[in-house]
């Protein structure tokens, strides 16, 4: 494992701990890592920001403060600003990942995802989370992608669960029971 990997674990699960020893409620802690992870990825230049090293500490501490402030995320603000002061920005992106795994975990939630031939709509997606949820038994976290080679159909993967109900895979078994030798 890369040692960025072992550090954002290490920072991730450290401030899960704080977390949890303050009792805060952890659905408002993954809606929050979720949204600033959201707003990572919406905005790559805030990630460059932080992460320059050209730009002066307290520039980066001021934008930290003013951003966390009007989230009203204090808490998140403190870490950003840790990671900030020991010269670890490298992790930021790294170690939300990581305090979202831990959350979703603690809370009971599986991570999955799910591949179809055509966007789904909205109520789409809610119906076929739903029927996932009450197959696996478990609360789901839901990557949705599109997959145009699966013909039509579901692909869904959760740990060590596949579900190919794909017409590519149901073509693909007919072929293989037309192909088999047939022994009289």
């Amino acid at each position: 494992m890369n040692r960025d990997f072992q550090a954002a674990r290490i920072y991730g699960d450290a401030f899960f701990r704080v977390i949890q020893e303050r009792g805060d409620d952890l659905n408002l802690l993954l809606e929050a890592v979720r949204g600033v992870r959201r707003s990572f990825a919406e905005s790559p230049e805030v990630v460059s920001f932080l992460q320059a090293p050209n730009v002066p500490v307290q520039d980066k501490e001021a934008y930290i403060r003013k951003i966390t402030a009007i989230l009203e995320r204090p808490l998140m603000g403190n870490f950003l600003l840790l990671l900030l002061r020991r010269g670890r920005m490298e992790l930021l992106t790294l170690a939300m990942r990581e305090i979202q795994l831990i959350t979703e975990k603690a809370l009971g939630i599986a991570r999955g995802q799910v591949a179809t031939a055509k966007p789904l709509s909205e109520d789409e997606k809610q119906r076929l989370k739903k029927s996932l949820e009450a197959y696996t038994k478990t609360t789901l976290s839901i990557t949705w992608s599109v997959a145009p080679e699966l013909i039509g159909g579901v692909v869904f993967k959760s740990g060590d669960l596949l579900i190919d109900s794909s017409l590519r895979s149901q073509l693909g078994r007919l072929e293989t029971a037309l192909m088999a030798p047939r022994v009289y």
